[in-house]
């Protein structure tokens, strides 16, 4: 079900200067015509709500699910999952944005990571992404995009090889590197 409004449901008069909470609603001169602006906005505030409780109503029936899939949760307790690569045996690549990659196998997250990159994990940055060579396992190269914090705060695309469950941080071969992220482009 969808719900849209248009903005004929709304009555706009103008605006109100002055923020809405408490304090600077007290000390804002309180003039006629500026007061009633704020009705209009406290309607919109009202609407607003009332969508997003009806949004929150809708969605916690689950996802819709096509004839032949079933949801199933594979994981608890990750700590910021940022990216998954299937491999062709079955595993599972799971990123976290700490730095780690785990490998999910046999129905569960093994406990000792695969591999452990340091990086910067503040705002987004962090271990990125993950991909295996398209010809893994007979090529076992694995692609990592991290964000590492020294010399500089850049991107760094790098492969790795993966023998078994563990990744040989030894194998580590740079394939890209990205510009100090301090200077916004180079400004």
């Amino acid at each position: 079900m969808r719900l849209a409004l248009s903005c004929s449901h709304f009555d706009f008069r103008g605006s109100f200067y002055a923020s809405l909470n408490p304090f600077a609603l007290c000390n804002a001169p309180q003039r006629g015509d500026r007061f009633m602006s704020l009705f209009p906005y406290t309607r919109l505030v009202r609407c607003s709500l009332i969508v997003a409780f009806l949004a929150i109503l809708f969605q916690s029936h689950g996802v819709q699910l096509q004839p032949g899939f079933v949801a199933q949760t594979l994981a608890k307790g990750l700590n910021s999952a940022t990216a998954i690569a299937p491999l062709p045996d079955g595993r599972i690549l799971i990123a976290e944005q700490t730095g780690r990659l785990l490998v999910w196998k046999g129905g569960r997250v093994l406990k000792q990571p695969a591999l452990e990159l340091s990086v910067t994990d503040f705002w987004e940055r962090g271990l990125i992404g993950v991909t295996p060579h398209p010809r893994f396992p007979e090529v076992d190269w694995i692609y990592v995009l991290y964000v590492a914090e020294k010399p500089f705060v850049h991107h760094v695309l790098s492969r790795f090889r993966m023998q078994g469950d563990q990744v040989d941080p030894s194998s580590e071969e740079v394939l890209l590197k990205g510009d100090d992220q301090s200077t916004f482009g180079g400004f």
